[in-house]
């Protein structure tokens, strides 16, 4: 990913990489940014293996941080800027976490803490460390509550992470065109499908605020941006669907609508694909330790809906990438 990124900054620096609202960062920005905050990381003795925390609010730092970390060749953690102290602080101790990275006030963490808006942060040169990263080398650690409600972290190595960026961005044909909304909160595991994919292929992610937008907000967005590609939850979508249909309808530029977190009802896909004709449908599925979304079903303008018919859900598709899927029983 930091190849990538590094590419695109060299050979097309002032692509917009980063859109948030009025804030728009280059891809040449972005990466001297990551850059100058990986020296910083780097300095305070961070290096492969390490787990370095994100407690941040959503803006193009956010990404950057992400970056940095890779860079630095430690693995990010992020951790929900609103969960509470106790949740924190659970998390970065399992994690065994050297660093926590913020620019969210409040007191202090179970570990040491740099801000972003200190002014040791990017003070590093732009130039890239030029760290060698190894595919079973740890990128991520993802916390979820599983089955048992008990925090559990998930780790995911550069190897598998780079795999899946590149299948389901090839799966999805995405290009440097393409515009894609980010709604899903970062300490999910599918928010990082959707940055990586978006800039891996050199596309230009805009970031959406999921907890604060309303569906009115996220449609006029769209619009505003061009936005081609986007994911959000089922129930989300419908609402989105919902709204839009309440406004009259009409195109969007959108060609590409994925659902996942939760099982996609044939009921609500139906009244979906009606809304958004005649747009990409994907239901995508997948437990964090196959890595985000190891399945996948497209369905396209021109598919016969009886093709997804037989049942109460929508399909959960084929395999992305060098995966195998078993089916075990009935």
């Amino acid at each position: 990913m930091n190849a990538r990124v590094a590419a695109l900054a060299a050979s097309e620096g002032g692509r917009v990489a980063l859109v948030h609202g009025p804030t728009r960062l280059t891809y040449a920005a972005l990466d001297a940014r990551a850059n100058a905050l990986a020296h910083a990381l780097i300095r305070r003795g961070i290096h492969a293996e390490h787990r370095v925390a994100l407690r941040l609010e959503r803006s193009p730092d956010a990404f950057v941080a992400i970056l940095a970390v890779l860079k630095a060749g430690a693995a990010y953690l992020p951790i929900d800027p609103d969960a509470p102290p106790e949740r924190r602080d659970t998390v970065i101790r399992q994690a065994g976490a050297r660093l926590l990275l913020t620019d969210v006030p409040g007191e202090g963490a179970a570990c040491p803490c740099l801000r972003l808006d200190d002014p040791d942060a990017f003070a590093g040169p732009a130039t890239d460390p030029g760290l060698t990263l190894h595919p079973d080398q740890l990128a991520y650690v993802i916390f979820t509550s599983g089955s048992t409600g008990q925090p559990k972290g998930v780790a995911v190595a550069h190897g598998p992470l780079a795999m899946h960026a590149a299948a389901v961005g090839a799966r999805y044909g995405l290009t440097r065109d393409d515009r894609v909304l980010h709604l899903i909160a970062l300490s999910f595991d599918g928010a990082t499908e959707a940055w990586l994919a978006a800039l891996f292929h050199g596309g230009r992610l805009v970031i959406g605020e999921p907890r604060a937008w309303t569906a009115p907000d996220i449609l006029d967005t769209i619009r505003r941006e061009g936005v081609t590609v986007t994911g959000m939850s089922p129930a989300l979508l419908i609402s989105l669907a919902e709204a839009h249909a309440q406004a009259g309808g009409g195109r969007l530029p959108v060609r590409s609508w994925t659902a996942g977190g939760e099982a996609f009802g044939l009921d609500a896909f139906r009244a979906v694909r009606r809304t958004f004709a005649p747009a990409r449908i994907i239901n995508g599925y997948g437990p964090t330790e196959t890595v985000i979304t190891p399945l996948l079903l497209a369905v396209d303008p021109e598919a016969d809906a009886a093709a997804v018919a037989g049942g109460d859900w929508l399909p959960i598709g084929t395999p992305v990438g060098a995966r195998t899927a078993y089916v075990l029983d009935a």
